[in-house]
């Protein structure tokens, strides 16, 4: 993938005078989060964009101050079939002043899940860098944050691909760890070195609250080699027995090893589907889930509602148990008010949904109660 740095005045400038076609010929759609705008041509792609970015700062929220990703102004997202297209790779982040970033991305079916992830997750990083630090830590900043971030939000979604992605490790090619602590974010790489990096250190017994300083120093630009050892010495002093590289390669052996898949708790999961199920804000405004369904052909509604299916498709898989059957019912009440004409299918499938997330409710009640008398 090719990055490059130049004013987002002169890129809009090339874009109208460039043979290439232009976006701002065609008719845009657009959405907006607290992080990134996107745009795009098609309603339903650029609110399925928005989604994964949203969850994208969820994921990343564990390892960065939440404070410090509010940024003043957000990362723009354009979503650019192949005819739009005027540069190399699956995208390209761009930086111009005063720390504005861009992401090209090109959307076409060809690109993997998993590079949106990557691509979405390093224009965050590499924003948060700026916006915290300056651009002159950008010649020095590391690579491996966004790798870790983007694999674990993409394996979040699709934790059954943990073991293949583990699979592909060659620990006979792995980089060393000085390599990747300091690969530059702007390099062409293709592995998960970053994200095995990140399990490494969490095995080695770093606190949350370390890993984050670890990780925000590391943006900063700052060589991280010696804090990282100190940590790992720090909880166990023989994790370390002759150097960090001794350590890295015995932790690789570690990861790869097989690992019991993981779900959500109870808490996450239930967070998760009341925030997909709250349509308040769509639309004309004021609505909920009875009442969307005398708006099911406006476009916009329809591309939001398709996008949060889809989502739930690929998040359902590790969802709580206890609010398995709820997330499904969820998923099915989409499904039914993007595909059926018939208003009582809606109404029974959304009392299923009501009855299904109330009965889930009152299990974690349960479990509370049960585990607050076992602490006692």
């Amino acid at each position: 993938m090719r990055k490059s740095v130049q004013a987002l005045l002169a890129m809009a400038l090339c874009c109208l005078i460039s043979p290439v076609p232009s976006l701002a010929e065609s008719n845009l759609r657009t959405a907006e989060n607290r992080q990134f705008e996107i745009v795009g041509l098609d309603s339903r792609s650029v609110t399925y964009i928005d989604e994964l970015s949203r969850f994208i700062v969820e994921v990343s929220e564990r390892y960065l101050d939440s404070e410090r990703l509010r940024f003043p102004q957000r990362v723009l997202i354009s979503l650019k079939p192949k005819q739009y297209v005027d540069f190399e790779g699956d995208y390209e982040i761009r930086v111009a002043e005063p720390g504005l970033v861009s992401l090209d991305l090109l959307w076409e079916e060809e690109v993997s899940l998993r590079t949106v992830f990557r691509a979405v997750s390093e224009a965050l990083i590499v924003r948060y860098s700026i916006f915290n630090y300056g651009r002159g830590g950008l010649e020095y900043l590391p690579e491996w944050p966004a790798a870790a971030v983007g694999t674990e939000a993409y394996l979040r979604l699709r934790p059954a691909l943990s073991d293949q992605l583990i699979n592909w490790v060659d620990l006979s090619t792995t980089a060393t760890i000085h390599t990747l602590l300091n690969r530059g974010w702007d390099e062409p790489v293709a592995d998960a070195n970053g994200y095995l990096l990140l399990l490494a250190i969490k095995e080695g017994g770093v606190a949350a609250s370390e890993l984050r300083g670890l990780i925000d120093r590391a943006l900063s630009g700052a060589d991280v080699a010696e804090l990282l050892e100190a940590l790992l010495k720090l909880k166990n002093p023989a994790a370390i027995p002759l150097d960090l590289e001794n350590w890295w390669q015995a932790s690789l052996v570690q990861v790869v090893l097989p690992k019991d898949g993981v779900v959500e708790t109870m808490d996450v999961s239930q967070r998760w589907i009341k925030e997909l199920s709250d349509v308040s804000n769509l639309g004309d405004g004021g609505l909920d889930l009875r009442s969307i369904w005398k708006q099911r052909d406006d476009a916009e509604l329809r591309a939001t509602i398709q996008a949060r299916y889809e989502i739930i498709r690929l998040r359902l898989i590790r969802v709580n148990p206890g609010y398995y059957n709820a997330a499904r019912s969820l998923g099915f009440l989409f499904e039914v008010f993007l595909n059926s004409e018939r208003s009582f299918e809606y109404i029974h499938s959304l009392t299923a949904f009501l009855s299904d997330y109330s009965d889930a409710q009152e299990i974690e009640s349960l479990v509370n109660q049960v585990l607050s008398i076992e602490l006692q």
